[in-house]
């Protein structure tokens, strides 16, 4: 008997929506993204490499939208 302990399990989806974006890649048993994944954000950003319990850990590629002058 254990307490205290979450056991994480990897889980595999296609694709998970949120407000900001979307990740698709593997997810633990909390469905928090978890080993190799991709997230896209609906405002260019992306990242794609190694994930742990929900947030980038280890290797990976970012990449960002950059803004030079004025908006109009």
């Amino acid at each position: 008997k254990t307490h205290g302990t979450t056991l994480r399990r990897s889980i595999n989806y296609k694709l998970k929506p949120d407000s900001l974006g979307y990740y698709e890649g593997s997810f633990d048993s909390l469905y928090q993204a978890n080993g190799y994944g991709r997230w896209q954000a609906y405002d260019g950003t992306y990242y794609e490499g190694e994930w742990q319990a929900g947030c980038r850990h280890g290797w990976g590629f970012r990449s960002e939208e950059r803004r030079v002058g004025k908006e109009c």
